[in-house]
């Protein structure tokens, strides 16, 4: 197992970024800060979604600080803690397995307690980023039983050591459908959302590339979408956000125009944007996507995200959002669908 080392220090400041391919483990890289970092200013700005928590040297002090807090303070950082995993994604979601693990071997009996009052989405959560963790162990099975006998000592009663053990087994059996998934198909995280935006000036409209960047969820139009109705409710019915955010390797958007107008001598040019979801797996893309299309026309959740028409395409493990300019626009999402189809 790889422990993430963060250094709170005034000198120069510790980060690490993680990258994670097929069966291989973190990356960490070292880098250095010159100020001592307010960390109980800035969970509280994350509380109050002034912040977004992201793979920066401000987040992973925040966890370093909830990793070390004292007892009068476990309260306050373990819904700090909650908050980030909650809203974890991308690059700072492939890290949060190992942070959760910590967390659990500092503070055992403290965690038994809280986890029992989780609802089911959150303890899913949970256990899909821990299962991710071990995924990329040799062993898994070994690297599994043996952390989780080591909490097990650490547990006096039977309550306790019942819901050590049924999560052992939920983590053992999420990590064995990863696997399962993974060797049915060898899952290619590379990005094709360039290639295929590039075919759309074949269009009659002759849609023009503007911009395309690799972009945090909050910056996105569905998941980002998502995770602004989330914050002014608990719930979202018929979505489970956690489900979409936690299999996410990487998020892409693009941004077209066409360099033709709607009509002859207008003045009203059509626009895309179209987002690239990259999952870990061809199974979480798959979830998500069915899952998306299911809510359409149940969840009000559609009317905060996008009134204009679009339409969804699920490739492998990739989900494509294409969204038009407006309703001006109707029908023509089909025929870009199509274009960008393999």
């Amino acid at each position: 197992m790889i422990f993430l080392l963060l250094f709170f220090a005034c000198k120069e400041q510790t980060k690490t970024v993680p990258e994670k391919t097929e069966k291989e483990a973190p990356k960490t890289k070292i880098i250095i800060n010159k100020d001592m970092f307010d960390v109980r200013k800035h969970v509280t700005k994350i509380l109050n979604d002034e912040v977004y928590p992201s793979d920066d040297d401000e987040t992973f002090r925040c966890l370093d600080a909830i990793l070390k807090s004292d007892t009068n303070e476990h309260d306050f950082y373990m819904m700090v803690f909650r908050d980030i995993i909650k809203k974890s994604d991308g690059a700072l979601a492939e890290v949060m397995g190992q942070y959760i693990l910590d967390f659990i071997k500092e503070k055992p009996k403290y965690f038994v307690e809280k986890y029992k009052t989780f609802a089911n989405e959150e303890k899913e959560q949970w256990i899909g980023f821990m299962a991710y963790e071990f995924y990329f162990q040799e062993d898994y099975k070994t690297e599994v039983n043996r952390y989780f006998d080591n909490i097990l000592r650490s547990i006096a009663t039977d309550s306790g050591k019942e819901t050590i053990t049924k999560l052992q087994e939920k983590v053992m059996n999420e990590v064995a459908n990863i696997d399962s998934d993974e060797s049915e198909h060898d899952t290619n995280l590379t990005s094709k959302l360039k290639q295929k935006v590039m075919r759309l000036s074949e269009l009659e409209h002759e849609y023009q590339l503007k911009s395309l960047e690799i972009v945090p969820s909050e910056k996105t139009i569905v998941l980002g979408g998502l995770q602004r109705v989330l914050k002014l409710k608990d719930t979202i019915e018929f979505i489970d956000v956690s489900l979409f955010q936690k299999g996410i390797h990487e998020i892409r958007k693009s941004f077209l125009k066409g360099a033709k107008p709607m009509e002859v001598n207008g003045n009203t040019y059509p626009r895309v944007t179209i987002e690239e979801y990259i999952f870990k797996t061809s199974k979480n893309a798959k979830e998500t996507y069915e899952m998306l299309l299911n809510s359409k026309g149940k969840s009000s959740a559609w009317t905060y995200i996008s009134k204009a028409p679009h339409k969804f395409l699920l490739e492998e493990n990739r989900l494509y959002f294409v969204g038009s300019g407006g309703f001006y626009m109707m029908g023509m999402c089909d025929e870009i669908v199509e274009k960008i189809k393999d």
